[in-house]
């Protein structure tokens, strides 16, 4: 009886866990829906594909996004939003980053900030771009998750 319990404790753990893998993924798209409501912000959501119609050069960049079927690009103007809101996603972003450990790719400080962040996936693939570049009137946050086929799985 004990082993059964156990079992059934085992499979409850892998099951949250798993769960929460796929959740850390989500937490990005959702912050990026949540803010994409609040005054001042604008998101496009890009399909990669539409992309490689593009320029010679824009399909020379398409074999950088292998994998990733869309770009979150979020926007935000001071002059019609709240910059504490602005500075309130920045944080949250850099928090996210800390929390579901990308690597830092370049980064500056001071006044205007501006960061290239990689999550690498168990195979050491990059899984996961965000760009964050904040200060003065205008703020962008671009983030591109590879999607993950599961149809073929």
């Amino acid at each position: 009886m004990k082993r059964n319990s156990l079992v059934k404790s085992g499979m409850v753990l892998a099951i949250f866990s798993l769960f929460l893998l796929t959740a850390c993924s989500s937490d990005m798209g959702t912050t990026f829906q949540h803010y994409a409501h609040q005054q001042g912000f604008d998101l496009k959501i890009v399909r990669s594909d539409s992309l490689s119609d593009g320029p010679k050069s824009m399909s020379k960049m398409m074999r950088y996004l292998d994998g990733i079927q869309e770009v979150y690009v979020m926007t935000f103007d001071a002059d019609s939003g709240n910059v504490r809101e602005n500075s309130a996603l920045y944080h949250h972003l850099l928090q996210e980053v800390a929390d579901q450990n990308f690597e830092n790719l370049f980064s500056v400080g001071g006044k205007r900030q501006l960061g290239l962040y990689a999550k690498k996936d168990e195979q050491g693939e990059v899984s996961e771009l965000l760009f964050l570049k904040t200060g003065g009137r205008h703020s962008v946050y671009v983030w591109a998750p590879k999607t993950v086929d599961r149809m073929a799985h």
